[in-house]
C-alpha cells in the first residue's frame, strides 16, 4: 500500500532547517505498532518587497537613497545593485549588493556622486534590484539636488532603547528609538 503525505511547514520557519516527521503505524487493533522517523527539509521560497520615496537628493558631496528592502522569502537572499541611465562622469560608491536575512529590512548601501560641471537640474534614472530568483525590480528614481543630503543610509532598524544615527552632510544625527 502506499501512501502520500503533504506536509505544510510553519510559516515562520526558515529554508534549510530540518524537523523530524514521526508516523504511527500499527495493524487496526493496534498491534505490531512501530514509530518511523522521517527528516523533513524546509525547501525555499523567495520573496522581496522594494520601498522608495522615490527622489534621490543630492548636496555636492552626494548622497544615499531612500529605498530599502524586505527579504520576505524564507532564505537568505543576495542581491544585486546596479544604476542605468546615468550620464558620463557621475560615479557610485558603497556595496553593489546586500546579503538579506528573512524578514530583515535594509536601505540601500548605494553612494551617487555628482560629476563638479552638474548643471543641478533634475534627472530620471533606473536603480535595478536583481533577485537571483525573481525577476529585476526597476526602481525609477528621479535625482534632485538639495544642500542636504544623505550621507548613509536613512534606512535602518533598531529596538525601543536603541540609539540610530543618520549621517547628513558631514554631521551625525543620534535618535534613541522610543
Amino acid at each position: 500500500t502506499q501512501v502520500s503525505i503533504n506536509i505544510t511547514p510553519p510559516e515562520n520557519a526558515f529554508a534549510g532547517e530540518v524537523g523530524l516527521l514521526r508516523i504511527r503505524i500499527s495493524d487496526w487493533n493496534g498491534a505490531g505498532e512501530i514509530v518511523e522517523e522521517i527528516p523533513v527539509r524546509i525547501g525555499s521560497v523567495a520573496g522581496l518587497e522594494v520601498g522608495a520615496l522615490n527622489t534621490w537628493y543630492l548636496s555636492d558631496a552626494g548622497g544615499y537613497p531612500t529605498v530599502w528592502v524586505k527579504n520576505t522569502g524564507n532564505d537568505v537572499v543576495r542581491v544585486n545593485l546596479t544604476l542605468d541611465g546615468l550620464p558620463d562622469g557621475w560615479s557610485t560608491g558603497g556595496v553593489n549588493h546586500m546579503v538579506i536575512a528573512p524578514q530583515q529590512i535594509q536601505g540601500i548601501p548605494l553612494h551617487l556622486t555628482a560629476p563638479s560641471d552638474w548643471n543641478k537640474q533634475s534627472m530620471l534614472f533606473d536603480l535595478n534590484i536583481k533577485h537571483p530568483n525573481l525577476e529585476t525590480h526597476v526602481e525609477r528614481m528621479q535625482i534632485e539636488w538639495s544642500p542636504f543630503a544623505f550621507q548613509s543610509t536613512p534606512v535602518s532598524h533598531a529596538y525601543v532603547g536603541e540609539e540610530f544615527v543618520v549621517k547628513v552632510d558631514g554631521e551625525e544625527i543620534r535618535h534613541i528609538i522610543n
